[in-house]
Formats: structure tokens, C-alpha cells, sequence
């Protein structure tokens, strides 16, 4: 909704970081919460992936600042939608790993 919403950079930057502080809460949730059951590789794996995707969003949304045009705004839509993709991955794993 930011991103489509043309906001000011301070709220784009802010509303990022939010994203990626509570992804990294996630991927070390998801690691402890796999820590010693079978799949712990995958989970490594698919959180490491996140982290990789919450650092493109990162680079994406400092260009979009750096360089406001369509070109760096359809990056970081892709980069966010791609992130968004992973989430529910990761999601649909720590579901069939416990139970839910």
C-alpha cells in the first residue's frame, strides 16, 4: 500500500524497516522452533532465503529513494512480492511441521 500510495520516503524507509525487523524475528523463531526436529536444514534454508529476499527489499527501497522513477518502483514491487512469496513458504512449512 506504500509503495502504490506515492508515499514520502521517510514512511517508505520506516514502513521497510518494520518489515524487515519483524522477518528477522520470524526466521529466528522459525529456527528455534525447528531447532531439533528433522527438517531443521530445511528451515535453515528457506529462513536464509528470507533473510537474502529482506535484503534485495532493503537495496530496492534505498534506490527507490536514491533514484525515485518506474523502473526502481517496479524493482522493489518485485523484490516485495517475491519476499511476500517466501513468507508463505515459510509459513506452509512451520504449519506442516507443527501441526497446525
Amino acid at each position: 500500500d506504500t509503495i502504490n500510495g506515492n508515499q514520502p520516503a521517510d514512511v517508505l524507509i520506516k514502513h521497510s524497516k518494520v518489515v524487515i525487523m519483524i522477518g528477522q524475528k520470524l526466521v529466528d523463531t522459525l529456527c528455534q522452533e525447528t531447532g531439533h526436529k528433522n527438517n531443521h536444514k530445511e528451515m535453515l534454508s528457506k529462513s536464509n532465503q528470507f533473510c537474502g529476499l529482506m535484503k534485495k527489499v532493503a537495496v530496492a527501497t534505498k534506490n527507490v529513494v536514491m533514484q525515485p522513477n518506474p523502473t526502481t518502483v517496479q524493482e522493489m514491487k518485485d523484490q516485495v512480492a517475491e519476499l511476500r512469496q517466501q513468507a508463505e513458504q515459510l509459513r506452509l512449512l512451520l504449519e506442516k511441521n507443527t501441526g497446525s
